[in-house]
């Protein structure tokens, strides 16, 4: 692997460009202009472009990139014409497998992609290697009528593509048929000098490629291999196949619930007997724990970065989501008041699939809602949360950490819960589950199959457990559910014990199967990195990982100190799912990155008019304050991640921001490894806080990072960026709904007359996460939390805003 980093050379550029303009004047008629030339894949995405930034005047040059689109199979990108005329075709050529070319960038290993020309069905190669500052020339012959171009071939369209940048254009008609080509020479000088001039101001450093085993006794702990692409240690972990434990227990139907769920919607929250009001339960995380990488980052400081600028207008769309109001009064009103909201959105179809807390609600995506507010118990076949018509009120499961989904393979909605299970009179047990609804059909408001697991895990070290903050993703044969176990010897004071993963059969749960063929992986706090194991999720039009028997990707950060890496793991042979004794690989590495630090624990929020109480000045950025990842995604063969940070901004002021990070994951035989970044950055916005930012992108890279805005100068609002693979930062910070007031919800108060159940300190609770996902069309939708001026209960005002983006 190498890095990469152009110095640019102003005068160089200058003169380049000069020398071009005279070069191409009278070039009107040359048929090389790659406007002539169509670009098709084979198992592929490349494309080609002209690069004006570097040839504003020379519109016979291009960059010719080839597939990345993380399908591990072979392919191939071509470029070609029907020539015209018979002659000689002459241009100036350099290659790279490094991108975005001229940043920091990632690369691939040499001769995992190349690139040539062709005639007639012939192909020359002319390299698999990155030339390194060095441009060449070259030509052939075409007769009029053969079909001519170049190509860019990748051997398993992993690890960045190659680009072959061709320039100085020439044609040199055979005798009796010539074509204008005025100053050729000159062109090609110029063409020559900028070439060199991009090329080896670089610098170039690549690792050396080793691999070796340390074996561990016993199974709790994991294999060890030095990864060859990026040079860090490499562990692997063994599961157990828990087939027959995820159990088919009822069939729902989401329009039948609706019909008995019609309700006014500002019914008065009224109820026998004391509130009660409920905190989501937010576990901390591990312990701090010294790993090998981190014995290279002493005392980390994070730069002062750039804040983000304000945009006037948003280009976005949206409009208003579940609010408290709507989570307390589904199911006639047998609800908790919950704080903080966690918003998660599923799209497809014109529909809008939104959940947060223990409620969901189904929206056309012109914001019509299409249901009442629902709540995710008797979606799951379950007794209310709490039965206020009973005296005394009777508690039932209580669900919580909302994830919703919608899978493009097998046109299914998801809907995900977990429970610390309790006695009807509240008392927390040391037992708990999951709960999973799958749509039957592609309609979500039709039957869903619920399925149920007990997630006690009592035959593990350390548990009887729970399994908190359930993260999902899906490849083409897997639906992955990761969680953070926690053990319930005490269940009212859990402590982490390790990390989860679940594997489960797409096609089983799409088919109602009873017992889903499922794998189940538990990783030891051994590295640091067995914490908020983020599963990916891949958006419509981008190829999943399919070698290796299918890949399933997950990112991790070391949640609880200074570090600058993240831990990358990959779960192979994932189409073994479909068969009723599954076989997965789980493998773990690292890969170097921008450091990250917990942002702080609590930030301001502007000031304004309460109800509840007389001042709430802060509200939490990671109550625990911990910098765990966020969200992944994978497309076009790469991982797009987000996470929180502190970050200083502009100003020098310690602020609650985000870290992005994009790069390619490899996985070529047993060994993982991966780019470095192609690109990488902080979220800041001066006198201001970014709190859960979360990312998504559609398959040509473009999309959009979520995330509430808060500050000084905010009231809780839902603000984004967009995102691309372009070498520029994100661009300014856009408020997709501005917060109209201050957040002003029980959590955040003490004992009083308006809420003696209340026990907070001056901090209230905010969410655990955004969410943002892409829609087939390539648009980009995600939901943030912000506080609207709606209709509100006496214990809580947060709402939620949907929002829609076409990149």
């Amino acid at each position: 692997m190498k890095v990469t980093r152009i110095i640019s050379n102003t005068s160089i550029v200058k003169l380049t460009i000069a020398l071009l303009a005279v070069a191409t004047a009278g070039w009107a008629s040359t048929p090389l202009s790659p406007d002539n030339f169509a670009v098709l894949n084979n198992n592929a995405d490349g494309s080609s472009v002209s690069p004006s930034v570097f040839f504003p005047v020379d519109t016979y040059s291009f960059d010719l990139t080839g597939g990345n689109n993380g399908s591990g199979a072979g392919g191939e990108t071509d470029f070609t014409w029907t020539a015209a005329s018979s002659g000689t075709v002459q241009f100036m050529w350099s290659y790279t497998s490094c991108f975005p070319v001229g940043e920091f960038d990632g690369c691939d290993l040499a001769g995992y992609d190349w690139a040539g020309y062709m005639v007639g069905g012939a192909q020359t190669q002319l390299t698999d290697t990155d030339t390194f500052g060095a441009s060449f020339s070259a030509s052939f012959h075409v007769t009029a009528g053969s079909v001519f171009g170049w190509y860019v071939g990748t051997y398993d369209n992993l690890g960045e593509p190659g680009t072959l940048t061709a320039s100085s254009l020439a044609f040199t008609a055979d005798a009796g048929a010539p074509v204008p080509e005025p100053a050729s020479a000159l062109l090609m000088l110029a063409g020559g000098i900028f070439l060199t001039a991009l090329k080896f101001h670089r610098i170039n450093i690549r690792a050396q490629k080793k691999v070796f085993v340390v074996a561990f006794k016993g199974s709790a702990l994991p294999l060890v291999i030095c990864s060859a692409a990026i040079g860090q240690i490499q562990n692997a972990y063994q599961g157990s196949v828990v087939t027959g434990q995820l159990q088919l227990t009822a069939t729902t139907n989401l329009t039948q619930l609706s019909a008995a769920n019609i309700q006014s919607a500002i019914m008065a929250v009224q109820s026998p007997g004391p509130e009660q009001p409920r905190l989501r339960t937010q576990l901390p995380p591990p312990p701090a724990r010294q790993t090998q990488t981190q014995q290279n980052v002493t005392a980390a400081i994070l730069p002062r970065v750039g804040s983000l600028a304000f945009a006037a207008n948003s280009a976005a769309t949206g409009f208003d989501g579940l609010t408290h109001l709507d989570q307390r009064q589904a199911s006639s009103g047998n609800q908790f008041s919950l704080e903080p909201p966690n918003p998660a959105i599923a799209v497809s179809s014109g529909k809008v699939l939104q959940g947060v807390n223990d409620a969901i609600r189904l929206f056309t995506t012109a914001g019509v809602p299409l249901t009442p507010p629902i709540a995710s118990n008797r979606l799951f076949g379950l007794a209310p949360a709490i039965d206020r018509t009973a005296t005394p009120n009777v508690y039932g499961v209580y669900t919580t950490d909302m994830r919703v989904f919608f899978d493009q393979d097998t046109n299914r909605w998801f809907v995900l819960q977990r429970s610390q299970d309790e006695d009807s009179s509240g008392n927390p047990l040391n037992q708990s589950h999951i709960y999973l609804a799958v749509s039957s059909t592609s309609d979500p408001a039709g039957d869903y199959h619920i399925y149920t697991m007990d997630t006690s895990n009592t035959g593990n070290p350390g548990c009887p457990c729970v399994d908190d903050y359930p993260a999902i993703g899906a490849d083409r044969y897997g639906f992955y559910i990761s969680s953070n176990e926690y053990s319930l010897f005490d269940p009212t004071s859990p402590f982490f014990n390790d990390a989860t993963i679940l594997a489960i059969s797409k096609a089983d749960l799409a088919a109602g199967a009873a017992t889903p063929s499922a794998t189940r992986f538990v990783m030891p706090y051994f590295t640091g990195y067995e914490f908020t194991v983020q599963p990916a999720s891949t958006p419509p039009g981008a190829s999943p990982f399919l070698a290796s028997g299918g890949v399933e990707f997950f990112v991790s950060s070391y949640p609880v100190g200074f570090d600058n890496n993240l831990a990358l793991w990959a779960l192979s042979n994932t189409a073994s799912l479909q068969s009723p004794t599954p076989n997965l690989v789980l493998t773990q590495t690292t890969i170097p990155t921008l450091a990250h630090v917990p942002p702080p624990g609590a930030v301001p929020q502007r000031s304004g008019p309460l109800t509840l109480g007389t001042s709430l000045e802060q509200i939490d950025a990671g109550f625990f304050s911990d910098s765990r990842v966020l969200s992944t995604v994978y497309s076009g063969g790469r991982l797009y991640v987000t996470l929180a940070s502190a970050v200083f901004d502009s100003l020098g002021h310690n602020a609650a921001g985000g870290l992005y990070v994009v790069f390619s994951p490899t996985l070529r035989g047993s060994v993982l490894g991966a780019t470095a970044p192609v690109k990488q950055g902080y979220l800041a916005a001066t006198n201001n806080h970014i709190l859960r930012p979360s990312i998504s992108v559609n398959a040509s890279g473009h999309g959009a990072i979520a995330f509430t805005l808060v500050g000084n100068d905010y009231y809780p609002s839902a603000g984004f960026v967009n995102i691309d693979l372009t070498p520029s930062t994100p661009s300014a910070i856009q408020v997709a709904a501005a917060g109209l007031l201050p957040e002003d919800g029980f959590s955040g108060y003490g004992p009083s007359a308006a809420c003696p159940t209340c026990n907070g300190f001056g901090v209230a609770r905010w969410g655990d996460y955004s969410t943002a996902v892409t829609d087939a069309d390539g648009s980009i939708w995600f939901v943030s939390e912000y506080i609207p001026n709606a209709p509100r209960t006496p214990l809580a005002n947060w709402g939620t805003f949907v929002s829609h983006l076409q990149p």
